[in-house]
């Protein structure tokens, strides 16, 4: 009906012909309408609206002129370019002759255009109308939610907008689920929509109820969709068979049956599905890769892995392969490399050589510089573990510019506290509850999928109130588990708890995850900046709108993590593989980061 809103306001404040006042343009509408000139009263209110479109006494008055003329319409006509104060006007004049859905295609593509200007509530208000019910078409909604879900990040950025339009989208989804007929395409595309919009509570409620109400493949995918974003893999998986049931040759829920499996560890079951697609599609170029990486990691043997390697090469321009190739890398794959700063080897090779502390515990080590916090309480974990009262001694000097005991971000999170190079805890002990939940994790074989999906169960149940105890786990460890010398366990707690903290809830944009891994980003640099930065880079795969803030807080990260002595062995590496990992890095960066691996695995 209407493509394009090309004459829009030179801000939103001034009216296309002059600097008039919104009270000014109001003026002259009464005036004009007092005078019988209906059209020019009804262009004047639309240059008011644009300011305001919300304010009952102008709403009222259109109402006035509206009700004055015979032909409505003719109010605000159409034409090749138009002034979008008087689309707005028609868009309202539609809706007063009941005309629906005429009256939304209109004002959602004003919306789509000004999402600073609260248009948006008109639509919610008449979707709730008793009259309008069962009445509009969910086609112009749909359109609406296309045009707006890539430019979520965009819109978030800006207060009037995140306001007045992304804020009543779930609003107006929920009301138009709630008083329409709504068919399986578009509830689900509502279902993405507040998906991305990190709605997750609303998104399970309307897939539950529309489920209930009628079964079918939509909704079944739906409900897959809605367990999937709660962390649930296992109903997820199963709503996607039953989604299956409805339709048996759908390649994309098989795959994204086979992607759940394999992202949490369960790598025959993966192969066996993505086998099922190449059944149907041979050369599917999703489904080929996944196939051959879940057979190598299923099996563990060196002809699976050449298998992988071999497509990986024969296919360079196939980017699932490139980032299937992650699953076998330290941090992302099953490997989280163990800590080697050099006091840890130093303890090390003292306990293998018969340590025997002298009558006051101290055992003295001299360092080229100070390290990370955690290694140095790591070893006397593991000192007090065997000998009880015992203690290293450092002897190191600092780095003052920048200085590694200092947040890099003076109001981000502070695990320690340093008397002159001595660093001790500066929270409490956390909950035995939460330490207990958090060993659940770190007990469990390292995988960086597994634990991604197990941390969004116990962060769930953990909940964003707590998240203190779960900072505090990691200058708090409960004893060391079994096989693991303290400073392993140390770092398995550590990462365990940042998963965790993944959980807790969902989305991006103001979310209590993205408060926390951000603020232990810019704190000191220590092991959990870089369990931060693997649970950061795996967020950005769910919520792809999070890359930019992302990729910069980890670039940003390394460049001051490189700058410190002593900080590379548990700390800058995983900030740069997450780097790796950000999809749209910039080449020059990649280039960088790349290079600069390549230097610290060659040290």
């Amino acid at each position: 009906m209407f493509n394009k809103l090309a004459q829009l306001l030179k801000g939103r404040n001034a009216a296309p012909k002059g600097d008039l006042t919104p009270d000014q343009e109001i003026d002259i509408a009464e005036k004009a309408l007092a005078k019988g000139d209906l059209k020019h009263a009804a262009y004047h209110v639309g240059c008011a609206l644009v300011n305001d479109p919300n304010k009952p006494e102008w709403l009222v008055l259109l109402d006035k002129i509206a009700a004055a003329s015979p032909k409505p319409l003719d109010l605000a006509p159409l034409a090749d370019r138009n002034f979008i104060g008087t689309i707005a006007v028609r868009s309202y004049l539609l809706a007063s002759l009941s005309r629906w859905s005429e009256a939304l295609d209109l004002l959602l593509q004003v919306a789509s255009q000004a999402p600073d200007i609260g248009f948006l509530k008109w639509a919610i208000d008449w979707v709730k109308l008793p009259a309008a019910a069962g009445k509009i078409d969910a086609g112009p909604i749909v359109g609406f939610c296309g045009r707006i879900v890539d430019r979520i990040p965009e819109l978030r950025s800006d207060e009037a907008s995140r306001v007045q339009t992304l804020d009543r989208i779930p609003v107006l989804i929920e009301e138009v689920v709630r008083t329409q007929t709504v068919d399986g395409p578009s509830f689900f595309a509502f279902i993405v929509t507040l998906k991305r919009l990190g709605c997750f509570d609303l998104m399970q409620t309307l897939a539950v109820e529309a489920h209930a109400k009628s079964p079918n493949y939509h909704t079944a995918n739906a409900m897959a969709s809605a367990a999937r974003a709660a962390g649930d893999v296992d109903k997820a998986i199963a709503m996607y068979r039953e989604a299956l049931t409805f339709d048996n040759y759908d390649l994309l829920v098989r795959l994204d049956i086979g992607d759940l499996l394999l992202e949490t560890g369960r790598y025959t079951d993966a192969g066996s599905v993505y086998a099922e697609v190449l059944h149907l599609q041979t050369d599917h170029e999703w489904a080929a890769p996944s196939f051959y990486a879940a057979q190598a990691l299923a099996r563990g043997d060196e002809a699976s892995r050449t298998r992988f390697d071999v497509f990986v090469e024969d296919n360079p321009g196939n980017q699932r392969a490139r980032e299937l190739a992650s699953f076998f890398a330290p941090y992302f794959g099953d490997m989280l490399p163990p800590p080697h700063e050099a006091s840890i080897n130093g303890v090390g090779q003292l306990l293998m050589d018969g340590l025997k502390p002298g009558s006051d515990g101290v055992v003295k080590m001299g360092l080229s510089s100070l390290e990370a916090p955690s290694a140095i309480f790591a070893c006397n974990l593991e000192l007090r573990r065997r000998f009880g009262e015992c203690r290293l001694a450092i002897d190191a000097t600092p780095q003052t510019s920048p200085d590694p005991r200092e947040p890099r971000i003076p109001t981000a999170l502070r695990l320690w506290t340093y008397e002159g190079i001595d660093a001790s805890p500066v929270l409490p002990p956390p909950s035995l509850e939460v330490a207990a939940m958090v060993r659940e994790i770190a007990v469990s074989r390292y995988s960086a999928n597994a634990w991604f999906t197990l941390g969004k169960e116990v962060g769930r149940k953990i909940g964003p109130d707590r998240l203190d105890d779960l900072h505090a786990t990691m200058v708090h460890p409960l004893p060391a588990f079994g096989q693991y010398r303290s400073w392993d366990w140390l770092l398995r707690t550590q990462y365990a708890a940042c998963f965790a903290i993944a959980g807790v809830d969902g989305g991006w944009a103001g979310s209590k995850r993205r408060e926390s891994l951000m603020s232990i980003m810019g704190g000191q640099a220590d092991w959990p900046t870089g369990g931060a930065a693997i649970v950061l880079a795996l967020i950005v795969r769910e919520c792809p709108d999070a890359e930019t803030e992302i990729s910069a807080l980890l670039w940003d990260s390394a460049v001051h993590l490189l700058r410190l002595k002593g900080s590379i062995s548990a700390v800058v590496e995983p900030v740069l593989l997450a780097l790796q990992h950000m999809p749209n890095l910039a080449d020059a960066r990649r280039q960088q980061v790349n290079q600069t691996l390549s230097q610290i695995w060659a040290e």
